[in-house]
């Protein structure tokens, strides 16, 4: 159930920041769930919140972690796909990956789950040689 799902992880939420602050990467991995939880029930503008706390926490964060901030952006690609507006999820999508590639390699299991979405995306967008290529590299 999405919806109490939901509701335990800002519950939370509010108990990892009494208990470690407002500068700690465990909220970044939160915060990018709760994004999560609003992306599928297609809460863009929620997501987006949740997404931008994260990318700010992570800026701030004792313990930065790389990863946590690639998911937020990649969280923040999916809210423009889910609005439509392809060219800012695309760029969005890049950045994520970029960063993904720059500290873990493209063998990394979310870089293959970003390539992925924008192998999608370019399937959405009517561009089908692109998009098998994503796939096929997805798939590597």
């Amino acid at each position: 159930d999405i919806r109490r799902s939901l509701k335990f992880y800002q519950a939370a939420l509010d108990v990892m920041r009494l208990c470690l602050g407002d500068r700690h990467s465990a909220l970044a991995a939160l915060l990018n769930r709760i994004g999560q939880i609003f992306i599928q029930r297609a809460e863009h503008d929620k997501a987006m919140l949740y997404f931008s706390e994260c990318l700010a926490l992570e800026d701030k964060a004792d313990d930065h972690s790389a990863l946590q901030r690639a998911d937020a952006v990649f969280g923040i690609g999916q809210v423009y796909f889910g609005r439509s507006e392809y060219t800012m999820a695309l760029e969005y999508y890049r950045i994520a990956l970029q960063t993904q590639m720059h500290h873990f390699g493209l063998t990394h299991k979310n870089a293959a789950t970003i390539i992925h979405h924008i192998g999608i995306l370019k399937v959405t967008t009517g561009h089908y040689t692109e998009a098998f290529s994503y796939c096929m590299e997805a798939l590597r």
